[in-house]
């Protein structure tokens, strides 16, 4: 028999009188339920009685020179002083220091535990009990990046990982911290083969109270199977896996069950073959399959792609005010929604879209059979109004996708055959109301370049290129088909915005109905900001011949409404100059108001017959710019006025003409 044997059952023999010892002495055995675990859905935990609680002394681990239960720096230390003659090992501490089995003790074995302590791959068995299976399979895992909180920065943003069954079996949750790998969010765990079960989580306990915030910043996986897949078990690999040994599990954010022990919800995902560099896919070499990259993917989306399914490619800009903090909790992620066609959703929001290129450009392969779509932001706000995150909700109108006829588009006057590839931005300046009271954005496809930019025609730089989360459609439109335009700037009052103008940015609006891009609904479009609180303007062609300024607000026509006092206009306003005589202000006339400024008179009011809403009149001044006016046209030939409002008190003329009323 050689000194290895003797040694082992040397081993062996003091293990069971130690374990005897402490029974005899201490009378009761460390109870492993009283360890905190919160471990939820339907796999054991601590509340569960499938976790046995351990009677047995800890085994000493491979690696543990020092004998103290760990293995750590001090145990590679021990070894270079021995090999040194610097210290003394005895013969069951040479075992365990023995790390590769070779029946001795040198510097190697102290080499592979420094890489193990680092968190470096190795081959040998360290840190497992000396006579456990030392055969793992290591599983990778992307951990979302919004499973980060303020818990886990105490734990130091890890993902963690836990089990309980097979060798090592965790008695508490959240289990084992993981390793880092070779990118930020991936880490991984080597695990041996007898586990068939196991919980990825981000290393936070929450708790078992679900009215304690610490309760939700837990975040897990389901239960997790390790073994293989069959043959068809699986629509990704219909031949099975032989195992998932070096595959890496990324989570479907579009998947939420909610655990059946309490709120928190329990993530689902898939296994992929890990290519490293955070890229991973459908196939076992590289290239074979689509290569996916990110923290989640869209299994919906993905299966379309592996079965060859027709998809378009749509792209969306989501304009950054979308975000709050009801989207916080849902990833500030867009989100798309459709419902007939292939992959018809069965609930709102929908499902979460895929990041592009560019921070808020996000896209989804719809199928080509898909006839109507909306863009969201991801969160369902309900249908009670008086929810104090109802306004949280964002949605676009109901956008078709199937093409533009000849002439449909003012930007693309031959039409389009499909939208593949493009993207949806919002124009801000129109906001319609949709039936159910709720504003919906609208906006235009656009050629997608790529980096955040887009424009009208196929090729960057045949057309406008633009960026920004959001564009101006009219703006645009005349930047392509420039007609001859009239600069007219407006002093909306103070008094003007309220809470239901602050629903819309609380800005001025304008509208006209007759001549070139006329608008088909009111409060119109929205002015555009100068850089003086309360002054705006707008570019308008010179054909209009009237202009409405308000507070880009449509308060409806029911008087009994509480909103309906909040929309506020002028009245209407002609634009094609004064006449001799005309005004007091300017007896010899004006041929037109072009970069002159609007500014209304409260004591000038009277009701519009159609709408029966309070309208001011005002008075047109030459703009001299940094919210100044006056009657002149160059600066100082007259008085300098800054007032938002005529008749603040009394407004005295050069022409001494007192009140003008």
């Amino acid at each position: 028999m050689n000194t290895k044997k003797i040694l082992c059952m040397l081993i062996a023999f003091l293990m069971m009188l130690s374990a005897f010892s402490a029974s005899a002495f201490a009378g009761v055995s460390p109870n492993a339920s009283e360890a905190s675990s919160t471990a939820d859905e339907s796999f054991p935990s601590t509340f569960d009685e499938d976790i046995a609680s351990s009677d047995e002394e800890p085994r000493r681990l491979l690696g543990d020179a020092d004998s103290n239960d760990a293995v750590n720096v001090k145990d590679a230390t021990l070894i270079r002083k021995f090999i040194a003659d610097l210290s003394t090992l005895d013969e069951i501490s040479q075992l365990y220091a023995d790390v590769d089995r070779n029946e001795a003790v040198n510097i190697k074995d102290a080499t592979v535990i420094q890489k193990y302590v680092a968190g470096i791959s190795v081959k040998e068995a360290v840190g497992y009990p000396f006579d456990a299976d030392p055969e793992t399979y290591r599983y990778y895992f992307y951990m979302p990046y919004n499973w980060l909180n303020e818990s886990t920065a105490t734990t130091g943003n890890t993902a963690g990982i836990y089990w309980w069954d097979g060798t090592n079996s965790h008695t508490s949750w959240p289990g084992s911290p993981a390793k880092k790998s070779d990118i930020e969010g991936v880490y991984y765990y080597d695990v041996p083969k007898d586990v068939t079960t196991i919980i990825w989580n981000n290393f936070v306990d929450g708790g078992a109270d679900s009215e304690q915030p610490e309760y939700y910043k837990a975040r897990q996986t389901r239960n997790i199977p390790t073994e293989y897949y069959d043959p068809m078990e699986s629509e990704f690999y219909p031949e099975g896996t032989k195992n998932f040994d070096g595959m890496i599990y990324v989570i479907d954010s579009s998947l939420n069950p909610v655990s059946d022990y309490g709120q928190k919800y329990t993530a689902s995902g898939e296994w992929f073959y890990y290519y490293g560099n955070g890229e991973y896919g459908t196939a076992p070499v590289k290239g074979e399959s689509k290569v996916l990259t990110g923290d989640t993917f869209d299994y919906s989306s993905l299966l379309l792609d592996n079965n060859s399914s027709d998809t378009y490619r749509y792209f969306f800009y989501m304009p950054e005010d979308w975000l709050n903090e009801s989207t916080a909790t849902t990833g500030n992620t867009a989100g798309i929604y459709w419902w007939e066609g292939t992959g018809y959703h069965e609930s709102w929001p929908g499902v979460p879209a895929m990041k592009a290129d560019v921070e808020g450009v996000y896209y989804y392969d719809v199928p080509i059979d898909v006839t109507t779509i909306m863009w969201d932001n991801y969160f369902d706000s309900g249908a009670d109004p008086s929810a104090p995150y109802y306004n949280d909700s964002h949605m676009t109108r109901n956008i078709g996708t199937e093409f533009y006829y000849p002439g449909e588009s003012e930007f693309y006057p031959e039409g389009l055959e499909n939208y593949d590839g493009m993207i949806y931005v919002i124009d801000p300046t129109i906001i319609p109301i949709n039936d159910y009271t709720r504003p919906v954005g609208c906006g235009e496809w656009f050629y997608y370049y790529g980096g955040g930019e887009y424009g009208t025609a196929p090729v960057k730089g045949e057309s406008k290129v633009l960026t920004g989360d959001t564009f101006d459609y009219n703006s645009l439109l005349l930047d392509n088909n420039p007609p001859d335009t009239y600069r007219y700037y407006f002093y909306m009052p103070p008094e003007w915005l309220n809470d239901s103008t602050a629903t819309t940015g609380n800005t001025a609006g304008i509208y006209w109905w007759e001549g070139t891009n006329a608008q088909e609904r009111y409060p119109g479009l929205k002015a555009q900001k100068t850089d003086v609180e309360g002054i705006f303007y707008y570019d308008v062609p010179t054909d209009v011949p009237s202009i409405i300024w308000n507070n880009f607000f449509d308060g409806g026509d029911d008087i009994t409404e509480p909103c309906y006092t909040d929309a506020i206009p002028t009245r209407e306003i002609k634009t094609d100059g004064y006449a001799p005589g005309q005004s007091e202000y300017y007896p010899e006339g004006l041929e037109s108001f072009d970069e002159m400024i609007y500014v209304t008179n409260f004591i000038d009011y009277d009701y519009n017959d159609y709408s029966g809403k309070l309208q001011l009149g005002g008075e047109w001044f030459y703009y001299y710019g940094g919210g100044e006016y006056g009657t002149a046209p160059v600066r100082g030939e007259s008085e300098i006025l800054t007032d938002y409002a005529l008749n603040i008190g009394y407004f005295i003329s050069d022409n001494e003409i007192g009140p003008y009323t």
